[in-house]
């Protein structure tokens, strides 16, 4: 009788391990780990990025990157150089201090 409540046993508590295991794999799969989908925003952002590197032309869009002497895309987006205008304008006078 003992070795049969120890078998019920057994098969129980490995039938249950077993659902807890695949729940929280569902769990992790759906909750934890799952990839983060761009907002319409973010997508129409990237085109206009892309539109911008496919205008540059089969030359610069095949040199290799970080080689020659212009390190730049010939048709940047706007908000790019708004930094820098920014930066230049608020730049402070030199004062003789």
């Amino acid at each position: 009788a003992c070795a049969f409540v120890y078998l019920l046993l057994a098969v129980w508590l490995s039938m249950h391990a077993s659902i807890a295991s695949h729940s929280f794999g569902v769990r992790l799969l759906t909750r934890f780990v799952r990839l983060p989908i761009p907002s319409p925003q973010q997508i129409s952002s990237l085109s206009s990025r892309l539109a911008d590197f496919e205008a540059q032309g089969l030359q610069n869009v095949l040199r290799l990157p970080g080689v020659g002497p212009d390190n730049r895309w010939e048709n940047p987006t706007p908000e790019a150089h708004a930094g820098e205008e920014d930066s230049k304008s608020s730049a402070p006078a030199s004062s003789s201090g």
